[in-house]
């Protein structure tokens, strides 16, 4: 399929403009955080004890801070009546990566470049909305699963009272490979979309700082699905092997963006337990992690400052693959000064 190197007008004009926002059609509620903590394993108190985040200075159980993309996910299925109809905003023209994705079925997306940042905890009851607008749109660009766009979006989440929650930076390439035989699918690595990042190097730890446990995460098929169902994300390429193999050019299934700061995000529990809250996840994305990998986290810290009435820590993390380097990244994350 021969991809078009301008976008229509109409489609183009709308670059650099705010979408919709999407309302949360779910609050985070304890059902929400029990089932999260279990699969990620995560036994940080603010998500899982009312008696010990009610003493805390959240007040009340909180949420994971990456799950914010997780509350604002539609339901893949309603009864018929039960959403409301369609806006005014839905018939105007499409933003460019719906567009390229609708009109060239460039089911394909894979993620480059991550940036959250998280401004406000999500606390139980708490129901967001979200928007993002697109900031730049490269290609068409030929790479090793196929043609397609590198995009470059914002986003950012709110509560039910306007106060911003998170934002987030993301570079996606979108593509669509179609059917290949076999031999010719890929496994982690993707030329042309990724840069190998398989020589970073883990800065030196802090003197005086406790040391960091490496967290070792086996990825198995029963894991894939376990996490579509605790972050509300069934995209096909996440869950349908055969799907993916004819369309997508890969060898099977692939973790979710979502997963792979979910983990950062237990990472960093395990070392801050509920002291600290997550502030920011910085960094490229080298690989993708399917079915069967063994993914291990390794960290350092780096960095400490004050800034107003807040401790920072930052840290250099890695996860990687006994294959690949998935993403290395810094995570920050800061509490109030005592």
């Amino acid at each position: 399929m021969d991809l078009p190197k301008a976008l229509p007008p109409e489609v183009a004009a709308t670059i650099g403009t705010w979408g919709p926002e999407n309302i949360g059609q779910v609050v985070l509620d304890r059902m929400f955080l029990d089932h999260w903590a279990e699969v990620l394993q995560d036994s940080n108190p603010l998500y899982t004890d009312d008696a010990f985040a009610a003493k805390s200075r959240h007040g009340v159980r909180i949420a994971p801070a990456t799950a914010m993309m997780a509350l604002t996910m539609p339901f893949g299925w309603r009864p018929p009546g039960a959403l409301p109809p369609p806006s005014a905003a839905k018939t105007s023209p499409l933003n460019p990566y719906m567009y390229l994705r609708q009109t060239y079925k460039l089911g394909g997306a894979v993620a480059r470049y991550l940036n959250p940042e998280f401004h406000k905890p999500v606390k139980l009851g708490d129901r967001l909305r979200n928007r993002s607008r697109i900031i730049a749109i490269e290609g068409p660009k030929p790479t090793g699963v196929g043609d397609g766009y590198g995009v470059e979006q914002q986003m950012e989440w709110r509560n039910q009272n306007n106060e911003l929650v998170a934002t987030n930076r993301i570079k996606t390439f979108i593509y669509e490979a179609g059917a290949r035989p076999p031999e010719k699918l890929l496994h982690g690595f993707l030329p042309g979309i990724y840069d190998d990042l398989s020589g970073y190097k883990l800065p030196p730890h802090l003197p005086g700082e406790k040391p960091m446990q490496p967290l070792v995460f086996h990825n198995t098929p029963l894991m894939l699905f376990r996490a579509a169902s605790a972050m509300r994300d069934w995209n096909i390429y996440h869950v349908d092997n055969e799907h993916v193999r004819a369309h997508g050019g890969v060898v099977s299934m692939y973790s979710s963006l979502l997963f792979l700061l979910a983990l950062f995000n237990r990472f960093t529990d395990d070392w801050t337990g509920p002291d600290y809250d997550l502030r920011k996840i910085d960094g490229p994305v080298g690989s993708l992690l399917h079915p069967g990998d063994t993914i291990r986290i390794e960290g350092a810290v780096t960095k400490r400052y004050v800034q107003g009435n807040e401790e920072f820590v930052e840290i250099a993390a890695v996860m990687r693959t006994q294959a690949w380097t998935v993403m290395p990244a810094t995570v920050t994350v800061s509490r109030p000064r005592s």
